[in-house]
């Protein structure tokens, strides 16, 4: 008798290890990201070719391009600010960043600045 109530226990266990997994993954699909980012695009033209742009980006400028779905106040966690982009005729500088809602949630983009 004590060899089958082993055996018994034995199998309970495996059987709940084989459909935990299936249960999670569930859960995981259908959670939407809080904070969603949309990239911050510039295309400057009709300057002098000789002569080049800086643009300047702060935390407003990068938060606006975000939206959290919790309404939480984002900040902006990377790169440092301000950035800067120095742009000469025919060029395109691409600078990622990050917000977060201080609550664990991130988010991406990036800015993308052309010149003409």
């Amino acid at each position: 008798m004590p060899g089958r109530i082993f055996t018994l226990a034995a199998s309970l266990l495996v059987g709940a290890a084989l459909t935990a997994p299936a249960s999670t993954g569930q859960a995981e699909a259908a959670t939407a990201p809080v904070i969603t980012c949309n990239n911050l695009i510039a295309q400057i033209g009709g300057l002098p070719a000789g002569s080049p742009i800086t643009l300047t980006y702060d935390a407003s400028d990068l938060i606006a391009q975000c939206q959290a779905s919790n309404n939480s106040q984002l900040t902006v966690t990377s790169p440092a600010l301000p950035i800067s982009i120095t742009l000469t005729a025919g060029q395109t500088q691409t600078v990622p960043f990050t917000v977060s809602d201080g609550q664990g949630d991130t988010a991406s983009a990036a800015i993308i600045a052309s010149r003409n």
